[in-house]
């Protein structure tokens, strides 16, 4: 009787025991879950950054062509620039006072559908914005198809879409 008294006892201190190592181990896999978390959104920070820089690179390579004003469809970046595009091209508008802003389509989808970045080598107007009509904010360049602005990135760089719907 003795020896059921002492398991019974050993039972009862290691029940607490084993509460403190799952509250232990709940709370290593916290810490680890928000350590992935923070590495992830600081790798995707530091690959934004990056992209930033080759898209500026890219605009300067544009620039140096000097395409006339106009609306320039498909213009094929060179081969260290590609891949900033979706088929390795952009859409460039001149606009009437020398302006020149750039699409950076990143992905195309069903009838013409993107996502990407729209790249102006000057700071964007208020007059280049405009609601449509259930309050987003557009991007008034109808040779973009009106692209809706996500996220304004700088005073010179916006992530867009455009959806048919």
């Amino acid at each position: 009787m003795t020896a059921e008294c002492t398991s019974s006892k050993g039972a009862r201190r290691s029940a607490p025991a084993r509460r403190r190592r799952l509250l232990y181990a709940l709370l290593l896999a916290g810490i680890f879950a928000c350590l992935s978390v923070s590495v992830a959104l600081w790798w995707t920070g530091r690959q934004d950054g990056e992209r930033r820089a080759q898209r500026a690179l890219a605009m300067t390579e544009l620039l140096e062509r000097r395409l006339g004003s106009g609306y320039h469809g498909a213009v094929p970046l060179s081969p260290k620039f590609c891949a900033l595009a979706r088929g390795g091209t952009v859409d460039v508008v001149i606009d009437g006072t020398g302006r020149t802003v750039v699409l950076f389509k990143e992905s195309i989808g069903w009838k013409g559908n993107f996502q990407g970045v729209l790249t102006s080598e000057q700071p964007f107007r208020d007059s280049d914005f405009a609601p449509d009509g259930i309050g987003r904010t557009m991007v008034r360049f109808p040779d973009f198809g009106y692209p809706i602005v996500v996220r304004r990135v700088s005073s010179c760089e916006l992530e867009v879409m455009f959806d048919l719907g």
